[in-house]
């Protein structure tokens, strides 16, 4: 979970992450084990732990602070289980610690798979708001 670096200081240099914002698409920010989750065993043996205490623990939506990473949040109408829950949750801690919400996309008729597949046709929602996003990162 890249997320993890992105917001959880303990695996930041001392002069901090070195990075100048975050785009999630459809990301899997919250490391669960819940039985609706598809990827639970995957997750499970990349932390190499199964308790609910040490997931929360390495879960990037668990480490968000005031002074995170700008983030800009993005997931599908039709997404894998799950991660809509885990974008929203994002979004929310985000916005309790900014005290705003962060830029988000929600795509409407899109799919896990379509949401990163459509950039480069017609449909130019997401491509849209990501380039807005880095000219203008809040």
């Amino acid at each position: 979970m890249r997320g993890s670096y992105a917001y959880d200081k303990r695996l930041h240099p001392a002069e901090g992450p070195g990075i100048a914002g975050f785009i999630v698409v459809s990301g899997r920010v919250r490391a669960d084990n819940r039985p609706e989750n598809p990827s639970a065993d995957k997750v499970v043996a990349y932390y190499g732990a199964s308790d609910a205490a040490r997931l929360d623990d390495v879960s990037p939506t668990s480490h968000v602070a005031s002074d995170s990473v700008p983030t800009f949040v993005a997931w599908a109408e039709y997404e894998n289980p799950l991660l809509d829950m885990h974008c929203a949750e994002l979004v929310f801690r985000l916005s309790q610690a900014k005290k705003r919400s962060p830029p988000v996309c929600w795509l409407a008729g899109h799919n896990h798979t379509s949401t990163i597949g459509h950039i480069g046709t017609s449909d130019e929602a997401l491509g849209r708001a990501i380039l807005e996003v880095i000219a203008d990162p809040r």
